[in-house]
């Protein structure tokens, strides 16, 4: 575990850790303060779980995002903002709900349907007063040929996400 890891992300990770084990043991929860329907609808094996810190939109405070590794890349399923009182800003409640985010500043989300090669999804900015994510824009993707078309106002990135790149650390 980082040291450097603010004391409130620290929670955090220690709330998902125990919330794995639980599932993981066969347990479930009937706790409605247990949010991530999205644990519950995975493998839930500690080993595939990451988290890393990164500022998103360059303000100088680091998000904490939590995703699970897959076989060629990392899915993000959770961003939490503000080191010392920490808001989920960005929750999956399903493993077919993609959120990737980009260098400048851009977090897309889109939920893959598995019936239409075609999905709909939406592009965000973190307003820098709330460190909440607004809606910037849509998007639509076509899987068949990995395509992205944008429908406004701000266009989907013209860049790679930087969800492989980051400095990813096991729970």
């Amino acid at each position: 575990m980082n040291p450097q890891l603010p004391s409130h992300y620290l929670a955090i990770l220690n709330t998902y850790r125990k919330w794995i084990d639980v599932l993981s043991q066969g347990g479930t929860f009937e706790d409605p303060t247990v949010e991530e329907n999205y644990l519950k609808n995975c493998v839930p094996d500690i080993s595939l779980f990451s988290y890393c810190l990164y500022d998103i939109n360059g303000d100088g405070q680091n998000e904490l995002l939590l995703a699970t590794k897959g076989s060629t890349s990392y899915f993000i399923f959770s961003i939490w903002s503000n080191e010392t009182y920490p808001v989920r800003i960005s929750s999956s409640d399903n493993v077919r709900r993609y959120t990737s985010v980009f260098k400048n500043g851009i977090v897309s989300q889109y939920y893959l349907n598995g019936f239409s090669p075609i999905s709909d999804g939406n592009l965000y900015r973190m307003n820098p007063n709330t460190s909440l994510l607004e809606e910037v824009g849509s998007f639509t993707y076509n899987i068949e040929d990995d395509s992205y078309a944008s429908n406004g106002p701000e266009l989907y990135p013209d860049q790679a996400p930087v969800n492989n790149q980051l400095a990813w650390q096991p729970f």
